[in-house]
């Protein structure tokens, strides 16, 4: 934990190895979150580490405990949670901790930010991001890769309510055979959800349900390749890198 400026920093760091039956899940997380509070005493809180601790798992293993059940009757213009388990679904759990946070120290409102304000903090996640540096593996030993974006490829922070947020998780059978490849691959990973969500829906298609090349597409993506399925095999071929498969690719409101 770090202060200075009179803000407090905390890191929370997690990964997690899950071994898996189904060759179409990614098995390995990873995250990082940045914790920031402007009052000294609340970071020096019991209930600042506690929510540090449970926001570390949630960003990793375990994440199903920490997500609510949503009211689907409800109108509330609370921040909108992700039922589905994926890496998608990393900043609703962040969102979850931060709520319970709030209620925990007496205040409860339908805006996290706007609660945690009421109590004289504030509260930010500055970022959230899947690791790429120590690229996860899969039970069956293939490389996943994975980046995250939000707005204008902005981080979070305590105006995050309504942005658009986009997830993509590659798979890659054969790993790359170089530094250079592999940050390349990196690169062509955030490239691809920096699209997502700077495009309109129109852009896209429907892709809330999952990776649908068909209506999936991306004008002048990587040298005109027309989808992104066209755009990977591309750089599969140009960097002799095994099959890349899209596990995860959505584009949500956070």
């Amino acid at each position: 934990m770090e202060s200075g400026s009179g803000l407090v920093t905390a890191w929370a760091y997690s990964s997690c190895f899950k071994p898996s039956s189904s060759p179409a899940s990614v098995t390995s997380y990873a995250g990082l979150v940045q914790i920031v509070s402007d009052s000294d005493t609340a970071a020096s809180s019991a209930d600042f580490a506690s929510l540090v601790n449970a926001i570390k798992p949630s960003i990793a293993c375990d994440r199903k405990l920490l997500l609510p059940q949503q009211d689907s009757q409800s109108t509330s213009p609370e921040i909108k949670l992700f039922h589905k388990v994926s890496p998608a679904a990393i900043d609703a759990w962040v969102q979850s901790a931060l709520l319970r946070f709030t209620r925990k120290t007496g205040t409860v409102g339908n805006l996290i930010t706007e609660t945690v304000k009421s109590i004289g903090q504030t509260i930010s996640i500055s970022h959230v991001v899947l690791s790429s540096n120590a690229t996860p593996l899969t039970d069956d030993g293939v490389i996943v890769y994975g980046a995250f974006a939000v707005d204008a490829f902005g981080a979070f922070n305590e105006e995050f309510c309504g942005k658009t947020a986009a997830i993509v998780a590659l798979r890659v059978s054969v790993p790359p055979t170089s530094d250079e490849t592999g940050t390349a691959l990196e690169k062509l990973v955030q490239q691809i959800a920096e699209h997502v969500v700077r495009s309109s829906p129109t852009q896209i298609g429907t892709i809330e349900n999952g990776f649908d090349e068909s209506t999936l597409l991306f004008q002048k993506l990587l040298g005109g390749s027309e989808t992104v399925a066209q755009a990977l095999s591309e750089f599969s071929r140009i960097h002799n890198v095994g099959n890349i498969q899209v596990l995860e690719f959505q584009r949500v409101s956070v």
